[in-house]
């Protein structure tokens, strides 16, 4: 087996884009439910302008395991026939790869009356739950469990038709609906379904291999249940308006001038609309938009809303023009709840953005800096390679292959057009590759139990309180300022443990000139960590005042992307913290990496699922924290980069 290779993009910032010319692909998510959509085909279709994206072909991948039989041809154009489909159950590891291996659903339980898959992979950018497609086929008759991270379903006597009200327009909800319902028993409406120019063209697909499909292009859609679909079929898929977009947002950001041909200007009507408003000037055509750009562009707010508003697949891009514009804007996302990981990596780049929610506030300069980054869905590493072709110096981009799940040959177009950039594939080391490093606070990365022992004897000495010797001070250093006053002295009031913190971060923050606390090889060491890629974070009891002082002190706050403290949080090392810190990195837990010195932060980060690395620094020996079963235990953090291989 060969040595596995992690996917980067370098690009050379301050592009321009001049007299660019671009074909655009066939569109992947009509492709992707119209490959679903064949299982029902009782003839031999052929698909023209299918894009040769990763997504296709796991979803081509999923048909030919199900049974399917698939060619292409000369021209490139795909020929499928499923008569010999006879699985009705979806692998995990093809499930896995892409959310739309959930789209299998309705077709199988449409022509098979039963259907196994697992609840479906893809991009991590919210729940996006399935509740739609169950709750309508649930109406259509199905009986429908879900256990163990997977659908069963099934239709013993077959689907009949329902009378829906989608509570969401959902574009996947509605293409599965739509496909079950095709040759269910009776008349189905679906009421306040997606308008998509994507479902649009499912439904002229259908229709010509036999389906009676009408109410397309609006929110009521009407399927006449035929017993099979029984005509064979050429289908050419529409261009993608997603890929037809990035290209109009990089070309207004990098300034210049581009064609863009085989895409109906009508499908991103309020995308041209917003790029007029930035300073574009646009000319469209029955089949091609063109776009002339000769100013930095004005910032300009949006709102992510279903078809025909904004399309949340380009708010990622646009919140790179307006971190480049003139002025301030917004961007509020609201079709999913957790999209927007690329805003903390376009803050990398030196961007300025301020997140509340689900909205990203900006205020625009006339350039971002080089920086290295990680892309965490298809859209957000497009946004990412905007922000490079903008950006000041050289940008690295980490995880590049998600730009394959969406994107045709973008490097080479932009390239083409009078970009710079390059693809590199670097060694994956042996050992787990982790998105993000999770490390405890004090006695793994700062050693501050002299500084908190000290003002601590300080403050107890200004308020006249009983003394306690340092050992019983030591055993209680970790927990909670709260509850290291209350267990030092029960008897306070709330007013009064208020007091004493008050007064102690006072010491706290006069004592640290005179203690080192970070020495400068662990400085070294998240350096190293931080070039690579990883985000690092802290999970710490300290409250945030302190917190942030001592995080000033030590120089490398440059380094940490997100913290939690305990007075914002269940104490550390709560699993709550942990699964925070994961939700504010959109990373899960099996890509994060605990770092502790204590059992508590193992043990915490090995109930939700992470993997943990001790270290000896905090006191603890390496026979104690063997107990805890860490993936390994370190002298201290420097030897972090050497155990991840990425130093020698």
């Amino acid at each position: 087996m060969g040595t596995k290779r992690l996917n980067q993009l370098i690009i050379q910032g301050q592009s321009s884009i001049e007299n660019g010319l671009v074909n655009i692909s066939g569109s992947k998510n009509a492709t992707l439910p119209i490959l679903a959509a064949s299982m029902l085909a009782t003839k031999p279709i052929k698909l023209i302008k299918v894009p040769g994206l990763t997504d296709t072909h796991a979803m081509l991948e999923t048909l030919c395991t199900l049974g399917a039989n698939i060619c292409l041809d000369e021209n490139m154009s795909l020929h499928i026939d499923t008569k010999d489909c006879l699985s009705t159950d979806i692998p995990i590891a093809l499930a896995k790869k892409l959310r739309t291996s959930f789209l299998f659903l309705g077709p199988m339980l449409a022509r098979y009356k039963k259907a196994h898959i697992p609840l479906p992979g893809g991009c991590k950018i919210g729940a996006r739950p399935v509740d739609i497609h169950i709750e309508g086929l649930r109406r259509m008759g199905a009986e429908i469990v879900l256990e163990n991270q997977a659908v069963t379903a099934r239709a013993p006597n077959g689907l009949y038709a329902t009378d829906f009200d989608l509570p969401f327009p959902s574009v996947t909800g509605t293409e599965n609906l739509i496909m079950a319902a095709s040759t269910a028993q009776g008349t189905t409406i679906l009421r306040n379904a997606a308008k998509d120019p994507e479902v649009e063209d499912l439904i002229n697909f259908l229709n010509k291999i036999g389906a009676d499909i009408t109410g397309q292009g609006t929110s009521t859609i009407t399927i006449k249940g035929k017993k099979t679909l029984s005509k064979s079929a050429t289908h050419t898929i529409i261009g993608d308006r997603i890929e037809a977009g990035t290209y109009l947002i990089a070309t207004t950001i990098c300034q210049g001038n581009i064609l863009i041909k085989g895409i109906n200007p009508e499908h991103l009507t309020t995308v041209l609309q917003k790029l007029m408003a930035a300073g574009a000037k646009i000319t469209t055509h029955p089949d091609a938009i063109q776009l002339e750009m000769n100013k930095r562009p004005t910032a300009t707010s949006i709102t992510t809303k279903p078809y025909p508003g904004f399309p949340t697949d380009l708010q990622a891009q646009w919140l790179t023009l307006n971190c480049i514009a003139n002025g301030d804007a917004y961007i509020t996302e609201e079709i999913y709840e957790n999209r927007l990981a690329h805003a903390y990596e376009l803050k990398k780049l030196q961007a300025n953005i301020k997140i509340v929610n689900n909205t990203v506030f900006t205020t625009g300069a006339p350039y971002l800096k080089g920086g290295t980054v990680n892309a965490t869905d298809i859209r957000a590493s497009a946004s990412l390679v905007l922000a490079g072709l903008i950006a000041k110096g050289e940008t690295l981009i980490n995880n590049i292959q998600y730009l394959d799940r969406g994107y045709n040959y973008l490097e080479e177009n932009l390239n083409r057009m009078g970009c710079n950039m390059k693809r590199v594939h670097q060694p994956i080391c042996k050992k787990k590759q982790y998105k993000t490093i999770i490390f405890d606070w004090d006695g793994t990365l700062v050693h501050s139990l002299p500084l908190l022992l000290k003002s601590h004897r300080e403050t107890i000495q200004s308020l006249n309180l009983p003394p306690h010797d340092e050992a019983t001070l030591e055993q209680y250093i970790g927990e909670s300022d709260v509850d290291i006053v209350s267990k030092l002295y029960p008897s306070m009031s709330t007013k009064e443990i208020q007091a004493y913190l008050e007064l102690f971060i006072e010491y706290y923050v006069k004592n640290h000139s005179s203690i080192q606390l970070i020495h400068n090889q662990t400085k070294k060491a998240l350096a190293e960590l931080f070039s690579h890629g990883i985000d690092l974070c802290i999970a710490t009891n300290k409250r945030r005042k302190v917190f942030q002082e001592e995080l000033s002190i030590t120089g490398i706050s440059n380094f940490i992307s997100a913290s939690y403290c305990g007075d914002e949080m269940p104490k550390k090392p709560q699993p709550d913290m942990l699964m925070a810190l994961c939700k504010k990195m959109n990373t899960e837990p099996e890509y994060c990496l605990m770092v502790g010195d204590h059992q508590s932060d193992l043990l915490a980060a090995q109930s939700v699922g992470m993997k943990t690395l001790a270290v000896t620094t905090g006191g603890l020996t390496k026979k104690i924290l063997q107990h805890y079963n860490p993936s390994d235990i370190l002298e201290n953090v420097t030897q972090i980069p050497h155990w991840l291989g990425l130093t020698h």
